[in-house]
């Protein structure tokens, strides 16, 4: 009886260690390194355009524009990621009249983003609850973008043609930014997540230059300016090393 108590805990033994062994291998398996690419769309909420010496402050309304991006990450365990990235948001154009001031506005801005983002993923808490190929997951990341704004053409609604076209000098700035992000993960095969997000984004201000040309006279002027806040839908293709 002594005997076969002992070979049933020694079998016991083995088999829960031989459990966690594949348990810590599998997950093992799940962490390393992986690439990423992005696409997507990218629509802005703050056009409050301001500038002291021209007074002027307007809304030239929200617009939607492509981002396309790509990064690198490492996953630590099977519910924390990092991942460094670098999106572009491409040039997108605004334009504004002023009917009481009688000015027409033209401006361009462009903006290059760098992010640093920790993920957790809700698979490991909700397995069971969610089909394990799908990966529900919340980040936050902070950064630094360069904020593009063009040389901003102004027109003078109420001059003469050949004395309405004015120019404010653009201008590049860098600034810190930061974002929030909730996503969905599906695994494609063991090696290639489908990624969609939602990504809410603080990129800072975009300004111009402080001076204004025109008419054959240049004069410095208070830049015309506004913050730089998103939102981003990106899908994104994971591939695993």
């Amino acid at each position: 009886m002594s005997f076969s108590i002992k070979s049933s805990v020694v079998a016991s033994s083995l088999l829960a260690g031989s459990l966690l062994v594949t348990s810590v291998s599998a997950m093992a398996g799940e962490n390393g390194f992986y690439l990423r690419l992005d696409a997507g769309a990218s629509v802005s909420h703050a056009n409050d355009w301001k500038s002291s010496d021209l007074s002027q402050s307007f809304d030239a309304g929200t617009t939607t524009q492509a981002v396309v991006g790509l990064g690198a990450g490492y996953r630590f365990s099977p519910l924390l990621r990092l991942d460094l990235s670098l999106s572009y948001r491409p040039e997108s154009a605004l334009t504004h009249t002023d009917n009481g001031a009688g000015l027409l506005y033209k401006v361009k801005e462009s903006s290059l983003r760098g992010f640093v983002t920790g993920y957790v993923d809700g698979q490991p808490l909700l397995s069971g609850v969610v089909p394990a190929a799908i990966n529900p997951y919340v980040g936050f990341g902070v950064g630094m973008t360069r904020n593009r704004l063009a040389n901003v053409a102004v027109t003078d609604l109420t001059a003469p043609t050949f004395a309405s076209q004015f120019t404010i000098n653009g201008a590049t700035r860098n600034h810190f930014a930061w974002q929030a992000v909730a996503g969905l993960g599906y695994d494609v095969t063991d090696r290639i997540t489908l990624d969609v997000s939602y990504h809410y984004i603080d990129a800072g201000s975009v300004r111009s230059g402080g001076v204004l040309s025109g008419d054959g006279v240049s004069q410095p002027v208070d830049p015309l300016r506004t913050s730089l806040v998103t939102s981003e839908l990106v899908t994104a293709l994971r591939w695993r090393f």
